[in-house]
This record gives structure tokens, sequence and C-alpha cells, in this order.
């Protein structure tokens, strides 16, 4: 009994992946609340306007939070950073060739294959590799987010409270273009 309390006590974050990549998701998202105030305000105003301060949301409240569910996407959308081709599932086909900077991989394919029959996709509901756990997910992470701008009227960002070894090189703001030039 007194070995499984101990590697029960030795635990760590790192030891456990959904952990730690649900508290990097959360880290990053409080982050970027701190790096952009006019996001926090807005999206705090539309929590309080919807769920007030202490009232617990429901899926209704976070389906109709439409700021809460846009914004993510708008600060940085999803794109490839260099050329790479995605391997295709059926060894008679090529590789699909995917570009650097490329924003979205729906073409004219989504016009011929999905739009005529969804139904084609069916093991990813009824659409091209949709996970069947993704509402929830948001759903969670909404929830959190919805909380914890609930309790707080503000974040701010504390670089003081990162060590010197680990911040972001000074040549980058000075160098940088985009999103590089304002990472802290």
């Amino acid at each position: 009994m007194g070995g499984q309390k101990e590697e029960e006590e030795a635990e760590t974050l790192l030891m456990n992946p959904k952990v730690l990549k649900d508290e990097v998701l959360l880290t990053f998202v409080v982050y970027f609340l701190s790096m952009y105030p006019t996001v926090f305000t807005r999206l705090r105003t539309e929590i309080l306007d919807r769920v007030g301060n202490e009232r617990r949301p429901t899926y209704e409240d976070i389906r109709e939070m439409k700021y809460l569910r846009a914004r993510p996407m708008r600060l940085y959308p999803p794109r490839t950073v260099k050329a790479t081709t995605w391997p295709s599932m059926d060894p008679t086909k090529p590789a699909l060739y995917i570009p650097a900077r490329t924003k979205s991989l729906l073409d004219d394919r989504l016009k011929r294959y999905l739009l005529p029959n969804p139904y084609c996709f069916l093991p990813f509901n009824a659409g091209p590799r949709v996970c069947l756990g993704q509402q929830f997910a948001y759903n969670e992470v909404s929830f959190m987010l919805i909380r914890l701008l609930q309790t707080f009227t503000s974040t701010t960002l504390d670089l003081d409270a990162c060590p010197p070894h680990a911040r972001v090189p000074s040549e980058w703001h000075r160098d940088g273009k985009g999103r590089v030039a304002v990472e802290q």
C-alpha cells in the first residue's frame, strides 16, 4: 500500500499528457487575453450580458455567445507554416500537396464530394474527419473561460515572473514580423 501512495505522490504534470495539454491551453488563452485587453473586455461584456456575474452558463448560453465562438480563430487563423504533403489513405492515390501559408483545405473537392453526399464520411459524423468529441471539448473550454471572466475584471502579463533564460529573445521584437514582433 505504501508503494502505491509513493507512486501517486511522485506523479507530475508532465506524466499526464492530457492534463499537460489542458494546462497549456488554459495558459495560452489567459496569455492572449492579457496581450489583447480589448478582446478581454468585449468577451467579458458578452459573458456578463448573457449569464451575469455568478450564474453557471448553460449549453444554450455558450451556443449563443457569438464573440466567444469566433474570436480565437480571428486572432490567429490556422494555417500551414511550411509546404508539406498529406499522405493518402489509399496507396493507389498520390499524397495531397499543401502549400505554405494555406489557410483552408476546403477547395472544389468540398463541392464535388461533401456537399452532394455528406454521408460519404459516415465514420466521421457525416463530415470530413469531424471529431465526435469536438463540441464537448469546445464547451469545456468555453465554460472555463466564462467562469474565469465572471471572476476577474482584467488580466495583465507579469514579465518579471518569467525567468530570464525562458524569455522571448530581444531580437524577435527588433527583426520580427507579425506575431513574432509582439510575442512576450
